[in-house]
């Protein structure tokens, strides 16, 4: 199927933290052949694995790995991937690639795909992590172009079947295609970990069209924003401002209610989310756009931390130093931290924090971790509040 250059060759190679004084370099091939279950192999090894000039493999060796990496929970990189594809490039064995991951099928040489078979493999390969392949590299493009020539695409269109098979290969369309393709193109548009700018115009032009399975914006409940999944982070003033302001404001909470246990990327984006919620509801609410030098909205108290979301009761950071006063942050400031708060909101907490009459934000870390109110559990005196980490970073 594809061609095979003379001769590719593998090997294992561990770092020195995990042998311990043990070999550095071990050949491909005696680990294969020193491990009954192949898919088996620990992910510490297959994280390993580097590909340099080593002795030929028993093509049933390299087959087996090779599938037994479907059963692995380890992710090999980009090189480590196009090593093990140009080995099964040179034992012929990428006929077979209804069996590899969909990682691996990156890698193969598209050029040489069948055209019966083709579909089925673009359809495998779209599952795959497109970021593995860096965006605007020749593969990459090449992927995506041969994909399309495979599925009879001949206009800017693309139909349902299409998209079926394109998965992930969508991320790199063209606005003008998202625009005039079938509404489900938006399902695909779900798996790109990146969208440009025009991408996400277009999928704001898409959704505001209503002909899609979401309906038009102003019938949106917190459903629809959930089953948005990750568009949502595409969604720009114009949408959002058609969305209720009620449903806007319970999506928030649910994003606050897991901002505590989120990972730091997670938690970017919730606040990413959480602005656009913000500029929002700050623009149903023009007197809240002009500056002031007084509280517009209620003061903030104990019940206000504990009850709502800050950035959208507080549209900017502003408006939180004119309503926030220093007895209060001084007397709840584990809950503000625990909030989903921008850093520039952190900025006026920390700015308060350090005026003179207020005592040091580590005196104020310590005396909350000495005087828990309410009580928290030994888990919880070992980990600061979630924000305190931004806001010394402020």
């Amino acid at each position: 199927m594809w061609a095979a250059p003379a001769a590719i060759s593998l090997c294992l190679r561990f770092s020195a933290d995990l042998v311990k004084a043990a070999v550095v370099t071990l050949i491909f091939g005696a680990v294969l052949s020193a491990t009954e279950q192949h898919a088996d192999l620990s992910s510490s090894v297959l994280r390993g694995f580097q590909c340099i000039p080593a002795s030929d493999l028993p093509a049933a060796d390299v087959l087996a790995f090779a599938q037994g990496l479907q059963n692995e929970t380890a992710e090999l990189s980009g090189a480590q991937l196009s090593c093990l594809a140009r080995l099964l490039a040179a034992k012929n064995l990428t006929a077979h690639f209804s069996r590899y991951p969909p990682d691996l099928l990156l890698f193969f040489d598209s050029a040489e795909v069948r055209g019966e078979t083709c579909q089925e493999f673009y359809a495998r390969a779209s599952r795959g992590n497109l970021d593995l392949l860096p965006r605007g590299s020749s593969r990459r493009t090449g992927l995506l172009r041969r994909a399309l020539t495979c599925l009879g695409v001949r206009s800017s269109r693309l139909h349902p079947e299409q998209l079926s098979s394109l998965g992930a290969l969508v991320c790199d369309m063209e606005p003008e295609t998202i625009t005039a393709s079938d509404p489900g193109i938006l399902e695909n548009l779900k798996l790109c970990p990146v969208l440009t700018e025009a991408q996400q115009d277009a999928i704001n032009a898409v959704l505001l069209g209503g002909g899609t399975v979401y309906g038009d914006p102003s019938s949106w409940d917190l459903r629809t924003l959930q089953n948005l999944g990750p568009l949502v982070l595409a969604l720009n003033q114009t949408t959002l401002s058609l969305v209720a302001e009620a449903v806007r404001e319970a999506f928030g909470r649910s994003i606050a209610a897991t901002y505590s246990t989120q990972g730091r990327s997670q938690r970017e984006k919730s606040l990413t989310l959480l602005r656009a919620f913000a500029a929002a509801s700050a623009s149903s609410h023009p007197r809240l756009k002009r500056s002031a030098d007084s509280c517009l909205s209620a003061p903030v108290t104990a019940s206000t931390i504990s009850d709502s979301l800050l950035v959208l009761d507080y549209s900017t950071s502003e408006q939180l130093d004119l309503c926030l006063s220093n007895e209060v942050l001084k007397a709840n400031l584990k809950p503000l931290l625990d909030q989903p708060l921008p850093k520039e909101y952190l900025q006026v907490m920390k700015k308060k924090l350090e005026q003179p009459q207020t005592p040091s934000l580590a005196e104020q870390l310590r005396i909350l971790i000495a005087h828990p109110n309410p009580p928290r559990t030994e888990s919880d005196l070992a980990r600061p509040p979630v924000g305190f980490r931004e806001l010394n970073e402020t």
